[in-house]
């Protein structure tokens, strides 16, 4: 046999040279013949200059160990890759395919998952000529760690970056305008965000940083005009945000479970749309609006519509205990009193036709009354409010009591329906109630609700006339109460003075109710 140690000291050497490379094409499609086989397996650090097309792109990707297709498979190490000099160009030939689609190159863009499954990858400079970053194109590269965006990019697309959790760190150029939905959801390691002197970014899309829970602050350029859906929801870190003075837009649910924003500037004068749960889930005790915003108003330290018809958020640190919800309004919106906890009583107007979903879920109500003027309920309206003890429903065309409307209202023990004609229940309509749950209804009415509500299985239920129960009306116990006691002269006196007992109320009206209830 042979001795292979002389073979094996022969060799060192060209692996170490191998290990790292540069190149440069003068034209595109030359990686094949400047890259040899053995080097393209040996490789863990390459630049390359000058244009490169989707033959090149194969090469690449070979040495990440990904093929054409999401099953095929190379051998390969290559972990830093240099493409800072290199310039993408059209070309009819395929680096990536589907089942549906075949991917080419396209001239400065760095393509649709066009680095997809090369798992090596641990740092990339991306071409400085590159206008836009497609589709996947480094999605779940979980080596990922360093990423060098081009100086002319413009446009991040569609889960660019996502799931890729070793990232920990961004810096944007001055010249980015989108980044579009998903580009860098679920990065858990993302640390930091930064955005070039002069920036001007406009469009921040969809879950574009969800659940980037290492982030500690979002500091968007005041250039931006849209925020989308949830765009970071989950980014448990962030601590305070700064809405951007150019600010048009601002969709749902942006920042919910944001479990340490506790601080948020005022909504900037342009913002004319606002979505629901916007704050679902972060600990805020105040919001205020720009004086000149023609959208948006606050009052009593809740927000609404400027014309005062939709109440849209309540923070939830706010430390309220009662409320009266102003005459004028006719929509309650989705998540508009989540999780106030202090909130013991809260009075509705006449004149509210609608309340959406998880409108009041985790409050401290006691008791609710919804009055006549309601025709609409949502799901999960009073789940988890563990203090709930009566609902009494006023509604006179009230059409359904959706699922999981008082799901885990764990006292719930009386509801009352005023209408004749029941509405529709849900099976899990009294999800996570107590056992036995008495329900009051026109006594004409008991066994059309027993029928009714027999597919609301979760709880049994004892009827009782409503005409016979101390029912609340809607200037009833919900409504706010002020206790003051006066002297004979009409002079206020201290509680335990001689005198007599004032009780004021507000009404759904705003107006005030005053009774003597003793002497």
């Amino acid at each position: 046999m042979k001795p292979i140690l002389p073979l094996l000291l022969w060799a060192a050497p060209l692996i170490a040279s191998a290990q790292q490379l540069s190149v440069t094409t003068t034209e595109a499609g030359q990686l094949a013949t400047l890259i040899d086989a053995t080097a393209r397996q040996t490789t863990t650090s390459l630049k390359v200059s000058g244009p490169i097309n989707g033959a090149d792109v194969i090469v690449l990707r070979e040495m990440m160990t990904a093929g054409v297709t999401s099953s095929e498979s190379h051998t390969g190490v290559l972990a830093e890759l240099d493409l800072s000099d290199a310039t993408i160009k059209a070309s009819d030939d395929v680096y990536y395919k589907t089942s549906k689609v075949d991917y080419t190159t396209q001239a400065n863009t760095v393509g649709d998952y066009m680095f997809n499954k090369c798992v090596t990858l641990t740092s990339v400079k991306l071409p400085r000529s590159a206008t836009r970053i497609g589709q996947n194109a480094l999605l779940r590269l979980e080596a990922l760690t360093s990423v060098e965006l081009p100086e002319a990019l413009v446009t991040i697309e569609k889960s660019a970056f996502a799931y890729s959790s070793a990232l920990a760190e961004v810096s944007f150029p001055a010249s980015l305008d989108t980044i579009q939905s998903y580009a860098f959801q679920s990065n858990l390691g993302l640390k930091a965000i930064r955005f070039a002197e002069g920036a001007s970014l406009r469009y921040v899309g969809e879950s574009a940083f969800n659940y980037c829970t290492s982030l500690t602050e979002a500091p968007l350029p005041m250039s931006v005009e849209v925020i989308g859906n949830s765009a970071f929801s989950g980014d448990t870190l962030i601590t305070a945000f700064t809405f951007p003075t150019s600010l048009r837009e601002v969709g749902n649910n942006v920042f919910q479970s944001c479990s340490r924003l506790a601080s948020v500037s005022e909504l900037p004068a342009g913002v004319t749309s606002f979505g629901y749960g916007v704050f679902q889930g972060a600990p805020l005790s105040a919001i205020t609006v720009n004086a000149a915003n023609t959208s948006y108003v606050v009052r009593d330290g809740v927000l609404y519509d400027a014309a005062l018809t939709t109440l849209l958020y309540m923070p939830e640190r706010c430390g309220k205990t009662s409320f009266t919800v102003p005459a004028s309004v006719r929509t309650i919106e989705r998540f508009a009193f989540y999780r106030v906890s202090t909130l013991r009583d809260l009075h509705l107007n006449e004149g509210l036709t609608t309340i959406l979903n998880t409108a009041f879920s985790t409050t401290g109500l006691e008791t609710l009354v919804i009055p006549a003027s309601v025709t609409s309920i949502s799901s999960y309206m009073l789940e988890g409010c563990e203090s709930l003890r009566g609902v009494t429903f006023l509604c006179t065309q009230l059409a359904e009591v959706p699922a999981n409307t008082f799901r885990n209202a764990s006292q719930l023990t009386s509801v009352a329906f005023s209408q004749a004609e029941p509405p529709t229940f849900n099976k899990n309509t009294f999800y996570g109630n107590p056992e036995s749950i008495d329900v009051y209804v026109p006594a004409a009415s008991i066994p059309a609700y027993q029928t009714a509500m027999a597919v609301a299985n979760r709880s049994s239920y004892v009827f009782h006339d409503i005409a016979t129960s101390a029912i609340p009306t809607i200037e009833g116990p919900s409504a706010p109460v002020r206790t003051e006691r006066f002297d004979l002269s009409g002079r206020p006196v201290s509680p335990d003075a001689k005198g007599f007992v004032i009780q004021r109320r507000t009404l759904s009206d705003g107006s005030q109710q005053a009774t003597i209830v003793n002497q």
